[in-house]
């Protein structure tokens, strides 16, 4: 990973180039209106424009020629024309030894071409023509001396550079690249924010603003870190490193939402590295943008391809974009690079035993091999446990399932493919044992939010048994059986968790399928009681269970209030005026069962249970030919309804004998 440690003379090189224009006045007055016109445009920062004039001025070969030369330095400097720079400035000072400005500017140069013998030659040409005075000189030996690493000697001369004239914000600058390379951060913080203080418009504050934002880094402030590149890009775009940094500050917080849009404009701006892609790659994966993620991590490796990290995310990107052969090669490679990294064995293993792939033997061992190299990872053993699923091999999952259970006794999942393990080979009693004696002792230990949470496996557990009670046939034993087991895995939850709805209903529900009305019935209440500000119409179906139970238990009292309230919710609800027609029939109101169940036909004509309870309260009220109407249409609609058939003989009968 890069770190933030920079070349130190790369910065100082770059205040200092800018700061040498603010610093340096003409020498002595160049003759001619273009020469003060070029000044004029240096001052302004229009560099082209003084270059031009100034180019203009030396073909006509004037009187200061070494002054000319200085100016056109300058104009070059502030183009970033480097080479052209320095040879100007030499020029200068070969036309005119005492120039000072072009010593100054010179002995720069020459720091940055790592001359330092030359550079101090001239700086201290020039301080001995200004008689120290000029604490110019003792900011470039500053400089010089940063740049030798000699901290100690920067530090006397910056010092009395900043003595010498202690408002000027170039010096408090240098102050802080002094402290800077001692690495002394909160000092070098404090230098750069008085400089930006006391200029803050200066052609140099986006760098500053830059390095402030390295120095924070330093100090873990990373917040402010973040502030400081910001501003810096704000001044000036093309301080492309602190893109970069903004990027691997946020990857490093692993906020990883913040790396995106900084790390994709380092890359724009050049940063087109392994690291830079690898860190963008893993930031978009990390924010479900694998498809995104995908070319950058290519590309990483691409560039470093022995960056063993890089190709974990890489297939992680490619399986979750669907690409999972690609994925299965990429895994392959960063394994026989590094076949003893846990997550790329995992990974590997995982891949392989997916459908797509089918390489299910080379997965098992890639995952046999994962258990020895982490034997405190709960990943493998589930990994292998789902490939025994898949294979069948229930008991040969459960070793495994168990292992899991104890490395991560948080991990629901853990528990739940173990209880459905027993399940799966029909072992159902097995399976509300197995499952409790392994969950009860740590939901013991867990606070109530996290036993709640926990105990959710019971819920799910015995809602996936009532669901396999429907996969029974005819085997009424068997099912009764099933919904048995799902009724104890269900009440397994509750005193962990006895606010949990779903796990009530499943109870209600196994227990209607048993025709155990009481244990329905108050199942359904507590649902009901639990529920009770919620919308009344979301909770119909509830009810309409609870009606079922009441009938179970004859109980038609109740169940008719619960029919009453149902078709005040739902007017259009025509198994309510059914369940209420069927009431009246038991009751021998036979005239509010034609009522209820004429409404019902009406509601839901092609009904034919709807049909034969209207037949057959017809029946009861003596209204035969009525009644005939009803069985035939009820026959009609259901041409094996048994009781139908035989009720209808019987009222035709009735009628023969009538006439």
């Amino acid at each position: 990973m890069l770190g933030i440690e920079r070349k130190r003379a790369y910065w100082i090189l770059y205040t200092a180039a800018i700061a040498g224009g603010l610093l340096v006045a003409p020498e002595r007055p160049v003759y001619g209106q273009s020469a003060v016109d070029a000044k004029a445009a240096i001052e302004a920062r229009n560099y082209t424009q003084a270059e031009s004039q100034l180019r203009s001025l030396l073909a006509g070969k004037p009187k200061d020629a070494a002054e000319a030369h200085y100016l056109l330095g300058l104009a070059l400097k502030g183009q970033g024309k480097k080479a052209e720079t320095a040879s100007e400035f030499e020029t200068a000072v070969k036309a005119n030894k005492k120039h000072t400005g072009a010593l100054y500017e010179l002995g720069l140069s020459q720091i940055e071409t790592k001359q330092f013998d030359l550079a101090a030659v001239n700086f201290m040409a020039g301080d001995k023509l200004t008689k120290g005075k000029d604490a110019r000189f003792s900011y470039g030996m500053g400089l010089l001396k940063v740049a030798e690493g000699k901290v100690e000697e920067a530090k006397t001369f910056m010092t009395g550079a900043v003595a010498a004239d202690p408002n000027n914000a170039v010096y408090q600058r240098g102050m802080g690249d002094v402290y800077t390379a001692m690495k002394v951060w909160p000092i070098a913080i404090n230098a750069y924010n008085k400089a930006l203080s006391m200029e803050p418009n200066s052609p140099n504050a986006a760098f500053t603003h830059y390095q402030l934002g390295k120095l924070y880094f330093e100090t873990r402030q990373f917040n402010q870190a973040i502030e400081e590149y910001k501003k810096a890009l704000s001044l000036d775009p093309n301080l492309n490193d602190a893109y970069y940094q903004q990027g691997y500050i946020m990857f490093l917080a692993k906020q990883y939402a913040g790396v995106v849009e900084p790390l994709q404009k380092a890359i724009e701006k050049g940063y087109d590295n392994a690291e830079t892609n690898y860190m963008l790659g893993e930031s978009l994966n990390r924010t479900q943008r694998p498809k995104m993620a995908v070319p950058y991590l290519e590309k990483a490796i691409q560039l470093n391809p022995n960056k063993t990290e890089i190709y974990a995310p890489l297939a992680e990107g490619l399986a979750a974009s669907g690409q999972l052969s690609k994925a299965n090669s990429a895994v392959d490679k960063a394994v026989a690079l590094n076949p003893n990294d846990f997550d790329l064995v995992y990974l590997a293993g995982w891949l392989k035993t997916q459908a797509d792939i089918g390489q299910y033997d080379q997965g098992i061992v890639h995952l046999k091999k994962a258990i020895e190299i982490n034997t405190a990872s709960e990943k493998p053993h589930i990994q292998l446990a789902l490939v025994y699923f898949d294979q069948q091999k229930f008991a040969a999952a459960n070793p495994h399932l168990e292992r899991a259970i104890e490395i991560n006794p948080q991990d629901q999942n853990s528990y739940a493919y173990y209880g459905r393990s027993f399940i799966k080979q029909q072992q159902y009693t097995e399976a509300v044992a197995k499952v409790t004696a392994r969950l009860e002792p740590v939901l013991a230990k867990q606070s109530d939010e996290d036993r709640s949470r926990l105990s959710n496996v019971y819920s799910s557990l015995g809602q996936e048994l009532y669901n396999e009670s429907r996969n029974t046939g005819d085997n009424k034993e068997l099912r009764a059986s099933v919904l048995q087991s799902a009724i104890q895995m269900l009440r397994a939850k509750l005193p962990h968790d006895s606010t949990s709805y779903p796990t009530y209903l499943y109870i209600g529900l196994s227990a209607l399928v048993l025709s155990d009305g009481a244990q329905a019935r108050d199942a359904f209440l507590k649902v009901l009681d639990i529920r009770k500000a919620d919308d009344p119409k979301a909770l119909l179906q509830t009810r309409k269970f609870l009606g079922s139970s009441y009938l179970m238990l004859t109980d038609y009292d109740n169940a008719r209030k619960v029919y009453e309230e149902l078709l005040q919710t739902n007017t259009q609800d025509d198994d309510a005026y059914f369940r209420l027609g069927q009431i009246g029939l038991m009751r021998k109101n036979f005239a509010t069962a034609i009522q209820n169940g004429k409404k019902a036909v009406e509601l839901k004509p092609d009904n034919a249970s709807y049909h034969l309870l209207l037949a057959q309260a017809y029946t009861n009220s003596q209204q035969l030919d009525a009644a005939v109407r009803e069985y035939s249409e009820t026959i009609k609609l259901d041409p094996n309804n048994a009781t139908a058939r035989q009720q209808l003989d019987t009222v035709r009968k009735a009628l023969e004998q009538m006439k």
